[in-house]
């Protein structure tokens, strides 16, 4: 099976592709990219609203939540936000499980919540059922190679 290696702005440094995932994958980012790069309505000139800044997306698991994921973004340090989740609300602390580098990461955990909708627990809570492993290869499959953890 061939990849195809694109450049991808929701993701660094570049995306290796299988030929099988390329269509998809395309129709996706230009569709969340026409929505994040829309033109001002309050001016005359041509300016262009950026999208969310550089980040990461994250797979939080914690002991006492067997079976839930923890799928969400932060642009600062994933084991910063682990610990500020960790407060009295839940018994034992959150683990990192992984996380990858992404440009825009209000674009990309979108993306990522989407591909796994059908395990969503509350749809105003990034909470999954799902093993860990089905959310990271989500985020590796939409975000690119498993680098970082």
């Amino acid at each position: 099976m061939g990849l195809f290696i694109w450049t991808c702005p929701l993701i660094t440094p570049s995306c290796e592709i299988p030929d099988s995932k390329k269509a998809t994958l395309l129709v996706q980012v230009a569709q969340s990219l026409s929505s994040q790069f829309l033109r001002s309505d309050d001016s005359d000139d041509e300016t262009l609203t950026l999208p969310d800044s550089d980040g990461y997306v994250y797979v939080l698991v914690n002991p006492s939540m067997p079976g839930l994921c923890k799928v969400g973004k932060t642009t600062g340090d994933p084991y910063e936000r682990a610990k500020q989740l960790s407060g009295t609300g839940v018994p034992t602390p959150y683990i990192v499980a992984y996380y990858r580098q992404v440009l825009d990461c209000s674009s990309a955990e979108k993306l990522i919540h989407s591909h796994l909708s059908y395990a969503r627990v509350n749809n105003d809570r990034e909470f999954f059922r799902v093993d860990a492993k089905v959310a990271i290869d989500a985020i590796i499959d939409l975000c690119g190679g498993a680098s970082n953890k």
